[in-house]
């Protein structure tokens, strides 16, 4: 058989899957054609590879964590006829406790370029074409926002909140004490309490929170346009509330003219996603070496972030005209294909609409249709019978997707 003619036919495609939780890698072989007395399917001496012999040719991947089995074929004879096999084996480095791993369940999420890991005083680029967005004479320090809710979760949680007794009240009602009384309600709110507290973008300090960046507007050198329609995108708006109309904030790169985020008058800051951004090169700056997060990799630690907040599987990625509604099926596998190996991913269903009922993120719509291109790839790395899945006939065809995960 020429080279040329090894080419032209199809491969088997060959798919495993590391569950950690039960310590087991499964794996899925679809052959191009029926299987025959040759077609063998076996583990590498090292237990790292799976390898498939089928009509003279060898096709192998590297699986996503290493077999126990190793050095030999896998379990069962294979007959002639066969279009699919699929095995279940146990994973060499699993730590097993009544049936289920409890380590990987131990391992905090960690968001991607948090405040831990970044280093003041260095220059922040635009990733497309590298123009400086914030200096790092103007970059003094990195603070991790909290979460949305946390000024709701403040009320909640703090059970020993500090409060103004009567007594402190009732000496207030004077006014020579109302002012005392004032100042420890602005106390308290400056402090955290109280629902009516916010952050506000300060000078000097860079915000970080799972997906934005938060910089002050005069750190920033972004191009904040104002328009009175959504040219650039419907979703990016704030309503100004004097003259009733719609207003778009959009923050360009000041080189290439490329979106990177929005002005938030909420927080009187520039906010910037993460994965338009990158860090300068230089001798002393590790971050260059770090692996710059994605819109993937961003979008699975906030789905994991809202999923351990809310309890709910199901959340919606709501922009103005688009919407995408995402189910977590497991948060935390990992993976490897014809095309991809050995890659940490959170494993979803996905349809195109909203549902009202769901937990929402809102995103710009050109985030959305980005994110919609991101779920379509993820698609494409199943198996060719495991990319749709259907529970029941209202909720309709749900399409199965693999998101890529930052490594942890």
């Amino acid at each position: 058989m020429t080279t040329s003619s090894i080419e032209r036919r199809a491969l088997p495609s060959l798919y495993a899957e590391f569950l950690p939780k039960l310590g087991r890698i499964s794996i899925v072989v679809h052959l191009p054609s029926q299987s025959t007395w040759t077609t063998k399917a076996l583990i590498s001496n090292d237990g790292e590879r799976l390898i498939v012999y089928h009509e003279r040719i060898s096709t192998e991947i590297i699986l996503p964590t290493a077999a126990k089995l190793r050095g030999e074929h896998l379990p069962g004879e294979i007959p002639p006829g066969l279009f699919k096999m699929s095995w279940r084996l146990l994973a060499q480095d699993s730590l097993l406790t009544g049936g289920l791993a409890s380590q990987p369940a131990l391992i905090p999420e960690v968001a991607p370029w948090s405040a831990l890991v970044l280093r003041p005083r260095t220059d922040v680029l635009c990733r497309k074409c590298e123009t400086v967005v914030v200096s790092r004479e103007s970059l003094k320090e990195w603070k991790d926002l909290p979460s949305e809710n946390w000024a709701e979760m403040m009320e909640f949680w703090h059970c020993h909140k500090p409060v103004i007794n009567n007594d402190q009240r009732n000496r207030a009602d004077s006014s020579d004490n109302a002012n005392d009384l004032k100042a420890s309600e602005s106390a308290l709110a400056s402090r955290g309490y109280g629902a009516n507290t916010a952050i506000f973008a300060q000078a000097g300090i860079g915000f970080v929170d799972l997906t934005r960046m938060l910089f002050h507007k005069e750190d920033c050198r972004c191009n904040v346009m104002f328009m009175n329609n959504a040219d650039i995108d419907p979703n990016l708006t704030l309503l100004n509330t004097q003259t009733h109309r719609s207003i778009s904030t959009v923050a360009s790169c000041p080189g290439c003219n490329a979106q990177l985020g929005v002005y938030d008058t909420r927080k009187d800051g520039v906010s910037i996603f993460k994965w338009m951004l990158k860090f300068a090169d230089s001798p002393a700056n590790s971050l260059s070496m770090l692996r710059p997060p994605t819109l993937s990799h961003c979008l699975a630690t906030a789905l994991f972030a809202t999923q351990e907040r809310t309890g709910s599987a199901k959340v919606v990625l709501q922009g103005d005209k688009e919407a995408i509604t995402a189910w977590i099926l497991n948060p935390r596998i990992s993976f490897s294909c014809n095309s991809k190996q050995k890659v940490s991913a959170m494993k979803l269903l996905w349809q195109n609409r909203g549902r009202e009922e769901e937990e929402e993120l809102i995103l710009p719509d050109s985030i959305v249709k980005d994110i919609r291109g991101l779920l379509q790839e993820g698609n494409s790395y199943l198996p060719p019978d495991e990319k749709m899945k259907q529970f029941n006939a209202q909720d309709g065809v749900w399409t199965v997707a693999l998101l890529e995960r930052p490594e942890q």
